[in-house]
């Protein structure tokens, strides 16, 4: 049975003083949301931010897209680096050699 692919869900946003719509997967634009809050900014600030640091000639769903990819692997780095931290804390407590 095959998945069914998600509809791309357009938003549009004023980005250096042009209106422009972007194209993304509902499940991006969640994403997009959610890093835009814990930012604490809004959606716009985030979109106008990742619009003024893209490469020239990546589109701006790309830019987001990969934005979305890079803050998901921080964060994973960061959870891995504190696994670790909190083992060699546990085998340091414990007597343990590393």
């Amino acid at each position: 049975m095959a998945t069914e692919i998600p509809a791309l869900e357009k938003r549009s946003f004023r980005l250096a003083g042009h209106r422009t719509s972007v194209a993304l997967e509902p499940e991006f634009w969640s994403a997009v949301e959610r890093l835009a809050r814990a930012q604490n900014e809004p959606v716009s600030t985030l979109v106008t931010r990742v619009d003024a640091g893209r490469r020239v000639g990546q589109g701006l769903a790309s830019a987001l897209r990969i934005t979305i990819l890079r803050s998901l692997e921080l964060t994973s780095q960061k959870q891995l680096e504190a696994q670790s931290e909190g083992r060699q804390i546990g085998r340091a407590l414990t007597g343990e050699d590393a």
